[in-house]
């Protein structure tokens, strides 16, 4: 059996919706209660407070309106990227995204809030020319919104690195969206390197190949103009003519 099938039957399906509602629970309940908790660090994995790592990738914010901005903004960018991915490397990408902030917060403070930025920041690389409305009012090309954030991370954990002397928190927003480097950026760029290798190729080809269609006053082939057409005239003996020519030459009855 292919192991990518093995492979599904450990998966979540709807993973998107699955998130949503318990992240809705979880930061509800944390309202509710008034209860606040510091931010996850792997060293908690060797305290008391370890179990905060079941808990930890479903707490967002505190407050109940960016909660409910959060939820309905996830639940869209991720339901598109579930689709385009599939179910199961939509599960390696938001599993491994879990992995990777654990890591990266012994350099860091990073929370699960990195693994659902590291959605917006696919959407935004795999469909950069759809607009949204920022504020509800103005329109903006993603494209744009998810340059200005990766912006903001990078001068983040720069001003950081400067005031401790070290490059060490450089590397938590890294770990951070390594998932979306790992499963977006880097299968597109090599395949986007395929595709420059085969128009290449093609093109090579093209320019050893002999033309089928040649203009008898200008010269003129299919490979200077793929596009132009090429039509016999009626009146001459065997003579082809583009587009521009063919209502335009002396008939040659030769």
């Amino acid at each position: 059996m292919n192991k990518k099938f093995k492979l599904e039957k450990y998966t979540i399906a709807n993973l998107t919706n699955v998130l949503t509602l318990l992240m809705a629970v979880v930061n509800l309940l944390d309202i509710i209660t008034n209860t606040s908790y510091p931010s996850f660090q792997v060293q908690m994995l060797f305290t008391e407070q370890w179990w905060q790592i079941f808990l930890f990738p479903f707490r967002i914010t505190n407050d109940l309106l960016s909660l409910i901005l959060f939820l309905y903004v996830f639940w869209l960018f991720g339901n598109m990227l579930e689709n385009e991915l599939g179910t199961l490397k939509y599960n390696l990408f938001i599993f491994s995204g879990y992995i990777f902030i654990i890591l990266g917060t012994y350099f860091y403070p990073l929370d699960a809030y990195y693994v659902y930025l590291s959605v917006f920041f696919a959407i935004a690389f795999l469909y950069p020319d759809m607009e949204i409305y920022l504020f509800f009012i103005l329109p903006i090309k993603m494209k744009w919104i998810g340059i200005f954030t990766g912006i903001f991370l990078v001068y983040n954990a720069i001003m950081l690195s400067m005031q401790i002397g070290s490059i060490l928190p450089i590397l938590g927003p890294v770990l951070g969206i390594l998932n979306f480097l790992i499963f977006i950026v880097f299968p597109n760029l090599k395949n986007q390197t395929f595709k420059i290798h085969q128009i290449k190729y093609q093109l090579k080809l093209k320019d050893k190949s002999e033309p089928i269609h040649r203009c008898a006053i200008c010269g003129k082939t299919e490979q200077d103009d793929p596009y132009m057409d090429f039509r016999y005239c009626v009146e001459c003996k065997d003579h082809e003519y583009c587009r521009d020519h063919l209502y335009n030459h002396q008939h040659i009855k030769d």
